[in-house]
């Protein structure tokens, strides 16, 4: 948590903190992550707003209500989606029962929920943060800005955290390793890294 702190600049007291920056320096650390749970920042992660809770209310069983928060607080820090079972996000899960479902406290939580409740919770947070799915049509403008990049940003590491901000601005949701450029251009070995570490990072 000092960590954290130090980050964001603040004090114990925390009177600077804000949402945004939290979230977005969790983002950062999760970066390279697969599996996320952040039971120190769970606080933040999964506070829902009013148009949050809105849109959880379609959701009428606990356990998809559940899944649905930790989509909801990876997506935030992470801008994309997560398969996963809850068994996988034990420590998250327990913070948001004792948080928003306190009298299911001695129920079990564990599994997964259907794929079409998976696909109408993704649909719903695309919609409600104005993210769209990657889709073969962003193909040739993304190669485009690549090699734009690449004349700007020679080192690898700068141009793929510029590609990150472009995708980012853009508010499309990262490709995941069935990227399809692959099949589309010839790649140089620095494109090439680059979307071999968006296969690695990206995956849903």
């Amino acid at each position: 948590m000092a960590a954290l702190l130090a980050a964001l600049n603040l004090g114990g007291d925390g009177k600077h903190q804000t949402h945004s920056s939290v979230i977005q320096y969790i983002g950062r650390r999760a970066l390279c992550t697969t599996r996320v749970q952040y039971p120190r920042t769970a606080p933040v992660l999964y506070a829902l707003n009013q148009s949050e809770r809105t849109a959880l209310a379609q959701f009428s069983n606990t356990k998809t209500r559940i899944y649905f928060i930790l989509q909801t607080g990876y997506f935030k820090a992470k801008q994309q989606f997560f398969n996963f079972s809850l068994d996988e996000a034990s420590n998250d899960v327990q913070f948001i029962v004792r948080t928003y479902y306190s009298e299911s406290a001695s129920m079990s939580f564990t599994g997964r929920i259907s794929r079409d409740y998976v696909r109408i919770q993704r649909q719903t947070l695309l919609s409600l943060f104005g993210y769209r799915n990657w889709t073969s049509d962003f193909a040739l403008e993304t190669q485009t800005h690549i090699g734009g990049l690449l004349r700007y940003f020679p080192k690898s590491h700068s141009a793929f955290r510029q590609l990150l901000a472009y995708f980012d601005h853009q508010k499309i949701i990262i490709p995941s390793y069935t990227f399809p450029l692959f099949d589309l251009l010839a790649l140089s070995g620095v494109q090439l890294k680059m979307l071999l570490f968006l296969e690695q990072t990206g995956r849903g």
